[in-house]
């Protein structure tokens, strides 16, 4: 039987524009309305760490205008990117930190990471004259000998170098130039970048020199001009914002500190340069938080902010391209639950990507609390390697594009970005500002915000503070290492210095604290839990309390009871001398009595009430051995408190 496809015809054409008329954002909002069933439709809306109040609905009538102005990729002012194709003709880097601090062992894991995964390569370079903060894995270089050993067989003409110095910057260039010649390769063939950031330097030292950019033990100036000589091609100056969002700070800020920097040594150099080769020898790295949109929306933002600023400086559209670098964020890494890092680093690396990064670097899972191994370190490149070859993110020239959330996200941020950056140069520009504390305070606001909302769970940082899994074998030194005192900034000044700890830095010692207490006592701190009426009735709370308290590896059992007569007699069989109560609002208050009643029989026991009603609240505030836990409330301070006062100190009895 032959087959008609004419059976299978309409009748009349579809009319597309009956079958689905135009929305606008007035007729979403009224069915956001009254599916919130009374609530304000301003309720949906987010303030962000940056101070942007983020709408539940974004449509193409509110960004027309914006859409309308967008360039095309590599068009000026590059918010779309510097490349007309993307990533679909040309790659970005994927340059992982080798982790290896002695120059044989660096060289034998590079050439194994290039053949297996890698396209390039990054490392921190120790300066002759010793190491900084945050350097743990930076690779030590005291002679020659050591540089040529750290890169013997890697050929500088084909693979990407990245090395970033922290002082010392002639002498590196030495080796530089005696590992090219040694090599045959000349300084036009070089690729990557080889990177001078006395910035960087000053707020990893938390010092300044008195000459600031012209100290001996540096030589900004003359590095740079002579890598300009002898090794056109290759970046030299590296702004490193980096460390801003590794000390809490938004994107704002972030954005902000990094063209004040870069600004910063335009000034200084450009007696003796010309503008056009400052632009050009620029690298800007940024970390990349798990705010996914958020961190899309600034990669953009930086490119609309630089290109506005080459364009104060006079210097030419055809060479405003610069290299941008990501990293992961050190802020948001945690070790209780190490495994969780592999989540947020692929967030990460796919917000690089999108983003438009040149170059990224993704962490190993395990990076913050010991050296990573092959697998975590092979983990953390195919990532990457996943992203780039699974996902066909590379085969749209910009995936973010014309997304009304993302293209006003970027506005804003490129507004308050500006708006702070003159504030910057205002005070001086960077480094004045930095003696003055501007950042530091600045930061140290956004960080405080950031870690009170951590300790409500308003923040929620998985394996730390929400979903704790507690192994009992959280790594006992979680602080940040301390500054190295070293040559070349014992004679300088202390500035205010940024607190680099990670923000689950609090609720480690914490768990390491209970975790102690358990290995001398035999066991964890107990807590008997009396769920009140049906399932229906207790468990959400129940549940709440459970993941409240396993935050701190607290054991709570959970007794079901009919009834406040089987409570009660739950409570009087218990040995603990902590009870949580969870049940209804409407349980609690029908039965205040027999609570009341229960409580001020067992004066020695500590009770918990799952819930905050105000009435109940009232009832009971006559009870000094009674509290509350809910929702909002500040878990850290809580759990601390009750594990001090009610487990710790009776141990030390």
């Amino acid at each position: 039987m032959e087959f008609n496809t004419e059976n299978f015809m309409p009748d009349n054409k579809i009319n597309i524009a009956r079958e689905f008329p135009k929305q606008n954002f007035e007729i979403w909002k009224e069915k956001v309305i009254r599916d919130l069933k009374g609530k304000p439709f301003d309720s949906l809306t987010t303030e962000t760490y940056e101070g942007i109040t983020l709408s539940p609905l974004y449509d193409f009538d509110g960004a027309k205008k914006l859409i309308e102005k967008i360039p095309y990729p590599s068009q000026i002012n590059f918010r779309r990117g510097f490349k007309a194709s993307g990533y679909s003709l040309k790659n970005w880097e994927i340059a992982q930190d080798i982790y290896r601090t002695s120059p044989k062992a660096f060289n034998e894991t590079a050439l194994h990471d290039l053949r297996e995964r890698e396209n390039s390569v990054s490392v921190k370079i120790n300066g002759l004259n010793g190491k900084l903060i945050g350097d743990k894995f930076s690779l030590p270089v005291k002679s020659y000998d050591d540089f040529k050993t750290a890169f013997r067989g890697i050929d500088f003409s084909r693979t990407p170098v990245h090395l970033a110095f922290s002082s010392d910057y002639l002498k590196f260039y030495d080796y530089l130039k005696r590992f090219s010649d040694e090599e045959k390769i000349t300084g036009e063939n070089f690729r990557g970048s080889f990177t001078a950031d006395p910035v960087s330097t000053f707020i990893t030292a938390g010092k300044l020199p008195q000459s600031e950019l012209n100290d001996d033990s540096l030589k900004f100036l003359d590095y740079v001009k002579i890598m300009s000589e002898s090794f056109p091609p290759a970046r030299t100056i590296g702004v490193d914002a980096s460390i801003y969002g590794d000390a809490g700070a938004n994107a704002v800020q972030e954005l902000a500190f990094a063209i004040a920097t870069g600004v910063e040594y335009f000034n200084f150099l450009n007696d003796k340069l010309s503008n056009e080769t400052i632009a050009k020898k620029i690298k800007f790295s940024f970390s990349v938080g798990t705010n996914f949109f958020m961190e899309i929306a600034k990669l953009r933002a930086f490119r609309i902010l630089w290109d506005s600023v080459l364009a104060g400086f006079g210097v030419k559209e055809k060479i405003q391209r610069v290299l941008v670098e990501v990293r992961s964020s050190q802020f948001t890494q945690t070790f209780t639950e190490p495994y969780s890092n592999m989540l947020r680093i692929t967030t990460e690396a796919l917000a690089g990507v999108i983003g438009g990064a040149d170059l990224i670097r993704v962490a190993p899972f395990n990076a913050g609390f010991e050296t990573p191994d092959e697998f975590s370190r092979r983990i953390a490149a195919n990532v990457q390697i996943i992203i780039r070859e699974e996902t066909s993110v590379r085969e749209v020239i910009d995936a973010a594009g014309g997304s009304y959330f993302v293209e006003t996200l970027t506005d804003e941020l490129v507004a308050k970005a500006w708006t702070l950056f003159q504030s910057i140069e205002e005070n001086g520009g960077m480094i004045e500002s930095l003696k003055k504390g501007l950042p530091q305070k600045l930061i140290a606001e956004v960080r405080e915000r950031k870690i009170k909302d951590l300790k409500r769970r308003k923040l929620s940082l998985i394996g730390t503070n929400v979903y704790v899994k507690n192994s009992g074998e959280i790594p006992k030194d979680v602080q940040r290492e301390k500054t190295a005192e070293n040559a070349f900034t014992s004679s300088w000044d202390e500035i205010e210095p940024f607190d680099f700890n990670r923000a689950s830095e609090i609720f480690e010692k914490l768990l390491n604290s209970v975790n102690s207490y358990a290995e001398t006592t035999g066991g964890y701190p107990k807590i008997e839990g009396v769920a009140i009426g049906s399932v229906s009735n207790y468990k959400p709370r129940a549940d709440f309390s459970r993941s409240l308290f396993e935050t701190a590896a607290f054991e709570l059992n959970i007794t079901p009871a009919d009834n406040l007569n089987d409570a009660e007699g739950t409570v009087k069989k218990s040995p603990e001398e902590i009870i949580l109560l969870a049940s209804s609002d409407k349980i609690y208050l029908e039965s205040i009595s027999q609570i009341k009643k229960i409580i001020a029989s067992n004066k020695t026991k500590t009770f918990l009430i799952a819930g905050r009603h105000p009435d109940v609240v009232s009832e009971l505030k006559e009870f000094e051995n009674t509290d509350f836990i809910f929702a909002g409330m500040n878990v850290y301070d809580f759990l601390k408190e009750l594990f001090e006062t009610k487990f710790l100190s009776k141990k030390n009895v």
